[in-house]
């Protein structure tokens, strides 16, 4: 059966080499440079004996030939880039491919790999190779492994910024672009030595460059006004303007300032609407988690019940005990300035947001505008 698959998915890529070679002859890939896959009639073929391959073959028995021929596959559909999408959901097919294109001359597929390295569950050892990447001398896939590398290794961001900065082998169009990458990755771990290279980007002096530099700079400005210190520090005129300036920034109807009290905490802050739904800022702030004991300890009540609980479950446990297994240990963590959808049947609840790790974004230069769960208490 294995073997059945195998063989479809290898005659579609002989019928790609056979149509490249027919339609534009004697020209490699990289002679004939991008987007010239598009005209191929096949792809919808092709793709189904790709995928048929990821979901009823185990990778750790692929051969050699097969990996090339899918390698081979991902880098010509680099347009679209489903294959490679399809990949990222398959780890062990991803690992395997990502290790044979960072070998190969492939740099359509490496370029891909290194993209969507973030993206999937892989190990270590193999996230890694991002840092094979960013030294690749194609200037394509090294910049996009830079860019993909804060989510990888942020250790080593710090570390090749001057690489990029100085590399100096490309076109002076190429060069920018590499140093625009660095400007965005290290403002992506927000790493001390960025307004060192904001002013080397404006003493560059090139327009994409100086553009970004400019963005950035005003973004850091900005976060810092977004935090609560600074932003409780505002008054009603100056927190008015930054609302505004928000408003413009995620293209968010402003609809005023409002107060939200709640657990003897107050806070005034601007409300939103974009597609007919409110949004409420919260500035960022460090705040502690956790639980590790009672500041007071339960009332009689509380406690009468709880060890009646006990009792019926004969359970030989202190309450508060209990308790601390079932939470987490006490941390802090920096949580960053967001847009939360205004819950209707509370709102007061604004001073303690619940944050949905798959919807939450820190606003930051991607963008994207916010959105975050709120808790009801």
């Amino acid at each position: 059966m294995a073997k059945g698959i195998r063989e479809r998915l290898l005659k579609q890529a002989i019928k790609f080499h056979q149509w490249q070679e027919a339609t534009y002859p004697g020209k490699t890939s990289e002679e004939l440079g991008g987007e010239w896959e598009v005209d191929y009639p096949y792809w919808n073929d092709t793709y189904s004996a790709f995928c048929h391959v990821l979901t009823q073959m185990d990778a750790e028995t692929a051969d050699s030939v097969l990996l090339d021929e899918m390698v081979y596959l991902i880098a010509r559909a680099n347009e679209a880039e489903g294959f490679i999408q399809e990949t990222t959901s398959h780890p062990q097919w991803f690992e395997c491919l990502c290790r044979r294109a960072a070998a190969s001359n492939e740099n359509e597929a490496k370029w891909q790999f290194a993209a969507y390295l973030p993206e999937c569950s892989c190990s270590q050892k193999v996230r890694d190779i991002i840092l094979d990447f960013a030294k690749d001398p194609n200037e394509y896939v090294s910049r996009r492994a830079l860019l993909a590398m804060p989510a990888l290794r942020p250790d080593c961001v710090e570390q090749f910024a001057p690489l990029f900065w100085e590399r100096n082998c490309y076109s002076p169009e190429l060069q920018e672009y590499q140093r625009i990458a660095v400007l965005i990755s290290l403002d992506a771990i927000h790493s001390d030595q960025l307004p060192q290279y904001l002013e080397w980007a404006k003493q560059d002096g090139q327009s994409y460059l100086l553009e970004h530099a400019k963005r950035i700079e005003g973004g850091l400005s900005m976060n810092e006004k977004l935090s609560r210190p600074q932003f409780n520090q505002m008054d009603t005129t100056e927190k008015q303007a930054l609302m505004e300036s928000l408003a413009a920034r995620y293209t968010m109807t402003f609809l005023g300032l409002h107060t939200f009290d709640h657990w003897g905490q107050s806070c005034t802050t601007g409300i939103f609407k974009k597609d007919g739904r409110e949004f409420v800022f919260v500035p960022g702030d460090t705040v502690t988690l956790g639980w590790e004991q009672f500041a007071v300890g339960l009332n009689q009540e509380s406690r009468e019940e709880l060890e009646h609980l006990f009792r019926e479950w004969e359970m030989e446990q202190d309450p508060a005990e209990l308790i601390g297994e079932s939470m987490a240990p006490v941390w802090q963590v920096a949580i960053g300035p967001m847009l939360a959808g205004r819950a209707h049947f509370s709102v007061s609840c604004l001073v303690r947001p619940t944050v949905s790790r798959k919807c939450r974004r820190t606003m930051n230069e991607t963008e994207i505008m916010t959105c975050i769960g709120l808790s009801s208490g």
